[in-house]
């Protein structure tokens, strides 16, 4: 089975492997300087000094059940930034939804249907 994570895929062939959290590792205060060839050097030298602490990683039956909540809040999101696009759109070619009604139901979707605009390819946008 194929997994997208590096330490599914380590695991996987039998690799003994750890999680760890990067705010979790030693860093001297002023070291700036980062290579892939220091942070190897530096992890391998705490992992031998037993100065790194493992986080939990979730298996892959933990972690395909976070994939749908995570899609779903990214999809909320998206909706409602195209929702406050629309009503920006509607707004700033000087039509308003009354204040004291609710926005986003059946009444307000058959309003934004029947908006008619100074030039008619604008009707694209609510299309």
């Amino acid at each position: 089975m194929y997994y997208s994570s590096l330490l599914y895929r380590l695991m996987e062939f039998g690799q003994e492997c750890q999680g760890i959290a990067p705010s979790r590792t030693l860093r001297q205060p002023g070291d700036r300087i980062k290579t892939d060839r220091r942070d190897a050097l530096k992890l391998a030298q705490q992992l031998r000094s037993e100065n790194l602490t493992e986080v939990w990683i979730p298996d892959t039956e933990q972690e395909a059940m976070r994939d749908p909540t995570r899609t779903r809040d990214d999809f909320r999101g998206q909706e409602h930034k195209a929702r406050q696009q629309r009503n920006a759109f509607v707004l700033r070619h000087g039509h308003h939804w009354p204040s004291n009604k609710t926005r986003w139901t059946q009444a307000h979707y058959d309003w934004l249907e029947s908006l008619t605009f100074e030039h008619a390819w604008l009707r694209i946008v609510l299309e």
